[in-house]
């Protein structure tokens, strides 16, 4: 027996993409970061519309047409507007409305505005937002579950890097390669390697590795014993030295 006290690239790339706390980690990122981002930026976008219905210049516009844009999922509705800024000249834009609002306007019909003095084209139109607010609650759920899996996978993953880079070194039995049908890369259920070995109390363990690449399980496949890393006080956490095989 002996200490295995060095994480190296192979080991960090084992444990990201060949296990599943690799796989929560990364689906975490994701599913709950997109989500995060775009509702960040909404939020800005939120509070700049705010401060220019609070601070910006007033004006009358005139609705100078609309028009619906439409596919397959959804449906959104806009207005085109005019108005004549304090300067004396014309601006105009075109503004994304609920249905309601679509259906409540008439061509010509007149609208208060605020607007950006520095930048005319910056308008917001006080009782019409272009972001609705269910949109947030909608993007919290993704950050929430997001957040909560990749805390799960973060919290296995650095288990598992710990046990790479400073556990105690042994030699297991190997007890075959198994299928884990709940994983799939490729279409394909993902493998690993089953392994039983004794720790340095003397108690026995079966364990399981990480998945493995199919190099990796050629190479395992014609052995009877297989490196084995573990911490003594997660002894049924243990795995195969990478860096031995």
């Amino acid at each position: 027996m002996n200490t295995s006290n060095r994480l190296t690239g192979r080991e960090i790339r084992a444990a990201l993409f060949r296990t599943k706390d690799g796989f929560f980690l990364l689906f975490g990122s994701v599913f709950g970061g997109i989500p995060l981002i775009v509702g960040g930026a909404m939020f800005v976008s939120m509070q700049r519309e705010a401060d220019l219905l609070k601070n910006g210049r007033s004006a009358t516009a005139s609705v100078v047409s609309k028009h619906i844009s439409s596919d397959n999922d959804s449906t959104s509705y806009y207005i085109v507007y005019e108005f004549v800024a304090a300067d004396g000249r014309s601006y105009g834009g075109e503004k994304s409305v609920g249905n309601r609002e679509y259906y409540g306007m008439d061509k010509g019909a007149q609208l208060e505005i605020r607007y950006a003095e520095d930048d005319p084209f910056r308008v917001a139109i006080p009782g019409i937002t272009g972001i609705p607010r269910w949109v947030f609650g909608f993007l919290s759920i993704f950050v929430i579950v997001g957040g909560t899996v990749l805390c799960f996978g973060v919290r296995g993953l650095s288990r598992r890097l710990k046990t790479y880079g400073s556990g105690l070194a042994v030699w297991g039995k190997n007890r075959g390669i198994q299928v884990d049908p709940s994983m799939r890369v490729n279409g394909r259920p993902c493998r690993y390697l089953e392994f039983e070995y004794t720790d340095m109390c003397g108690q026995t363990f079966t364990c399981r590795s990480g998945y493995l690449s199919q190099e990796m399980i050629s190479k395992v496949e014609a052995m009877e014993t297989v490196p084995v890393v573990y911490l003594p006080e997660r002894p049924a956490e243990a795995d195969l030295d990478l860096d031995r095989l």
